[in-house]
């Protein structure tokens, strides 16, 4: 799953120039929630990396959703 969103971001990035926040759809933010509640650290790994490449608003917010969740 994590292989599918990074190939259809990569995808969606080579179209018509975009902004980042634009390239994070709904459904890469849900599996990006997802990931990073299971308890498996090759998945926070994977997000880690991931978020590397988000935009600042959007670290911002995921970050101040896990700790109102107590992550």
């Amino acid at each position: 799953r994590l292989m599918e969103l990074r190939r259809a971001n990569i995808e969606r990035q080579k179209g018509p120039e975009k902004s980042l926040e634009e390239s994070y759809d709904l459904s890469t933010l849900n599996f990006i929630f997802t990931a990073k509640f299971m308890e498996s650290q090759k998945f926070s790994t994977a997000i880690v990396s991931e978020l590397t490449l988000a935009p600042p608003c959007l670290k911002s917010t995921l970050s101040t959703s896990w700790k109102n969740a107590g992550v």
